[in-house]
């Protein structure tokens, strides 16, 4: 056990070479502890060993399969590689041993949310916060409803999730779209967008590496109209993660917004080819459009 706690903090601490020696040692003690088995899988994702941390992770739940603990880490580890069902999985198992388990219901409901499963994920972000009103369930149920279309729903939720925690762009971002989205509410829409944009221009000042602050910012100077500063902001998210589906996407859903379909269509499909899915286009409206242009041939994957 001290082995493991050694490894754990080395490990909270970024000293991750240290962390695997105090970890190994661990498991030259006891090999059958389940615990350091989980803690090993953690500090090999870390060292990008993805089926090295699937193994140990795999060998944390045979040992230990009653561990809502280990069960939720490797549920967000494949929550991480995109592998939403294989999550589900997990992440019920825990309710099933722990119904009040509010990180794992805030946790399955975001993963049955990318699976399209929208009833169930909005159940438990209410389940959750039936438990622990909490802003990053709020704002999870109202990603779930602006996906099922329930735009009223989705304005409440990211409402409330605000009123607990105002100083996210991420929250204000999502409203603001929602409103975009409502006829007749254009004007509240931009007067979030600006919101939004002071809150992470904020951000960008101080983690000016972070990609997704100068993503998020595009789509939000692209939504009000001002297409320079979305071009900028892009060419510094492609900059420092070039190789992200995500940020490709975020950059074909900008060139969209500003009237740049042919460089739109590009990057969406270079999105694809680094891992981002049809079904995330075919959620976002911004999108349909150009999912309508005969030059975007879009296999379902």
């Amino acid at each position: 056990p001290v082995q493991v706690a050694l490894g754990r903090i080395h490990a909270a601490r970024g000293n991750i070479d240290i962390a695997s020696a105090a970890l190994e040692k661990a498991l030259s003690i006891d090999a059958n502890d389940a615990a350091a088995h989980q803690a090993m899988a953690v500090v090999q994702e870390r060292q990008g060993r993805m089926q090295d941390a699937e193994a140990s992770f795999l060998k944390a739940v045979t040992l230990n399969p009653s561990s809502p603990a280990i069960l939720d880490s490797y549920a967000n580890f494949l929550y991480r590689q995109s592998r939403f069902s294989d999550a589900i999985h997990q992440w019920q198992a825990v309710i099933r041993i722990a119904p009040d388990h509010f990180a794992a219901l805030v946790n399955l409901g975001s993963a049955l949310s990318e699976t399209g499963k929208f009833p169930l994920a909005i159940t438990m972000f209410e389940r959750a916060i039936e438990i622990r009103p909490t802003y990053m369930a709020f704002s999870n149920l109202g990603t779930a409803y602006s996906r099922a279309e329930r735009y009223p729903d989705a304005v409440d939720a990211y409402r409330r999730a605000l009123e607990i925690d105002d100083t996210d762009w991420l929250a204000w971002g999502n409203l603001a779209y929602v409103y975009s989205w409502v006829d007749g509410m254009e004007a509240q829409a931009v007067e979030t967008f600006d919101r939004a944009i002071a809150l992470a221009e904020t951000t960008r000042e101080r983690s000016p590496r972070d990609a997704f602050v100068h993503s998020d910012l595009a789509l939000y100077y692209a939504k009000t109209g001002r297409a320079e500063l979305a071009l900028q902001r892009l060419a510094a998210a492609i900059t420092l993660s070039p190789d992200s589906g995500e940020i490709q996407a975020a950059a074909a859903e900008a060139y969209e917004l500003v009237g740049r379909r042919d460089e739109a269509i590009e990057l969406a499909l270079r999105s694809l080819e680094f891992g981002y899915t049809k079904q995330h286009f075919q959620r976002n409206p911004e999108m349909s459009d150009l999912l309508s242009d005969p030059r975007m041939q879009i296999s379902d994957q």
